[in-house]
C-alpha cells in the first residue's frame, strides 16, 4: 500500500539519493565479470537501500495521489533567496533579452519579492501587490493594488513554487502565476486525470484544465520523477482540438538544497499555435528554508537606500492614482540639542553699572576742581 505523506516521501527521496551515490562508486570499480557484481554487491544494495524496491512498486499510485505529491513537494519550499539569469525572446524581439532577477520569499507570511534588473521591483504581501516605478532619481513611485484585483504583468511577478507549471513567468498577469494556492486548487480539481508508468521510471500524468469558467479547456501533461521527491521534469499543454500540437512546453531540472528539491533550470517554448516564444532561466540558490531578511519583504524594502518614495493606490481602470503613503529610507540626521539661554545675572549688571557710574563721577569731580 502506497503512503503519500511527507515523511515517507522524503525518506524515499533520501534513500534514492544515497543509492545513486553508492551506485556511482560501485560503477567505477572494474570487476572481472558481471558475476562478481551480482554476488558481492547486489544483496548489499538491496538490503541497505530498499527505497528502490518501494519506488518500483507503484501499483497503488493513482493520478490524484501523484498530483498531490507534486504539489506537496513544491509547497515544502517556505523561505529562501535565489538569483535568476538567462534570456527571454518573443516574436517581437530580434535578439534574446537578458534576464537578471533577485528573488526573496517567505511564504509563511506570505510574501515574495522580485527585483528585476530591467523592470523594477514587485512585492506581494498577504493583502497587496506593490510595484516600483523610477519616475526620478530622487523620488521613485510605488503603486499598490489590493490582492483581490488583477496583479501587475511586470516585472516578473511569479510564485516560485509554481514555476514551470504556467505560461510566461516573465510577464505573468493571471492569479494562477502569483498564487501557488490558486494553481494548486485548480490543478487538483482538474478532470479526466490519467496516470501512465513509463519504462524510464518516470510517471506521466495527464489531466484536463478548464480556464475562464470552463470556456477554454486544455489538456495538460506532467512528467514526474518519483526518485526525486515527485518533481516535474516536463510540462506540456495541448488543445483538445489539436492533440498533435502543443500550445507550450516546459522542461525543468532540479537540484537538492538543504533537504529540499529546488528548480535549477527552466526552459519554456511555445508551439505552432502561438507566436514564437522561448524562455531559458537558470536558478542559483543562496538560501533555502533558513530565513530571509524581513525588511526585504515589506514596502519599506522597495525604497532604495537614501531615498524616499510615495505610495499610490492604482485603480484597475478609470480614476487617477491616489497617494496614500510616504516612505523614507534615509538615515535620520542627528540633531544637536541646544539648551535654554543662560539666565541673566542682574548682580553682574548692577556691579558693572556701578563701576561705570563711579568712573563717570570721578571724571566730573576732577573737572570741577581743576
Amino acid at each position: 500500500m502506497f503512503v503519500g505523506n511527507s515523511f515517507v516521501k522524503r525518506s524515499v527521496s533520501c534513500f534514492s539519493a544515497v543509492y545513486s551515490c553508492v551506485h556511482g562508486a560501485f560503477s567505477s570499480i572494474r570487476f572481472t565479470s558481471p558475476v562478481a557484481w551480482d554476488s558481492k554487491y547486489v544483496l548489499i544494495v538491496f538490503a541497505l537501500f530498499p527505497a528502490r524496491l518501494i519506488l518500483a512498486d507503484t501499483s497503488d499510485v493513482d493520478a490524484q495521489k501523484v498530483l498531490r505529491l507534486v504539489m506537496e513537494e513544491r509547497g515544502s519550499l517556505v523561505t529562501g533567496e535565489c538569483t535568476v539569469s538567462g534570456s527571454v525572446q518573443t516574436h517581437l524581439d530580434k535578439q534574446p533579452t537578458k534576464v537578471d532577477i533577485r528573488y526573496f520569499f517567505d511564504f509563511s507570511l506570505p510574501a515574495f519579492k522580485v527585483v528585476s534588473g530591467t523592470n523594477g521591483q514587485f512585492l506581494r504581501t498577504q493583502d497587496f501587490f506593490f510595484r516600483t516605478f523610477e519616475k526620478s532619481r530622487s523620488a521613485p513611485e510605488i503603486h499598490r493594488r489590493n490582492i483581490s484585483e488583477p496583479p501587475y504583468s511586470k516585472p516578473e511577478a511569479f510564485d516560485i513554487r509554481g514555476v514551470g507549471l504556467f505560461f510566461r513567468p516573465d510577464s505573468a498577469s493571471a492569479t494562477i502565476c502569483v498564487d501557488f494556492d490558486v494553481l494548486q486548487r485548480r490543478y487538483l480539481a482538474s478532470t479526466e486525470q490519467v496516470l501512465e508508468k513509463l519504462d524510464s521510471g518516470l510517471l506521466k500524468l495527464s489531466f484536463t484544465d478548464s480556464v475562464e469558467g470552463g470556456h477554454v479547456s486544455t489538456r495538460c501533461h506532467l512528467w514526474v520523477d518519483p526518485a526525486k521527491g515527485f518533481v516535474t521534469t516536463q510540462f506540456q499543454v495541448d488543445l483538445p482540438s489539436k492533440p498533435n500540437e502543443y500550445v507550450y512546453r516546459t522542461e525543468m531540472e532540479w537540484a537538492a538544497h538543504s533537504g529540499v528539491w529546488v528548480v535549477s533550470k527552466v526552459a519554456q517554448r511555445s508551439g505552432s499555435s502561438l507566436p514564437p516564444y522561448e524562455l531559458i532561466w537558470n536558478f542559483v540558490w543562496t538560501n533555502v528554508n533558513s530565513g530571509v531578511i524581513t525588511k526585504e519583504l515589506t514596502p519599506n524594502g522597495l525604497v532604495p537606500e537614501g531615498k524616499e518614495a510615495s505610495v499610490y493606490v492604482v485603480p484597475v481602470e478609470g480614476d487617477r492614482p491616489l497617494q496614500v503613503d510616504f516612505l523614507s529610507n534615509k538615515e535620520k540626521e542627528e540633531v544637536t540639542e541646544v539648551g535654554p539661554p543662560r539666565p541673566v545675572r542682574y548682580s553682574t549688571l548692577l556691579l558693572t553699572l556701578g563701576v561705570v557710574l563711579a568712573i563717570a563721577g570721578l571724571l566730573i569731580y576732577s573737572r570741577k576742581h581743576r
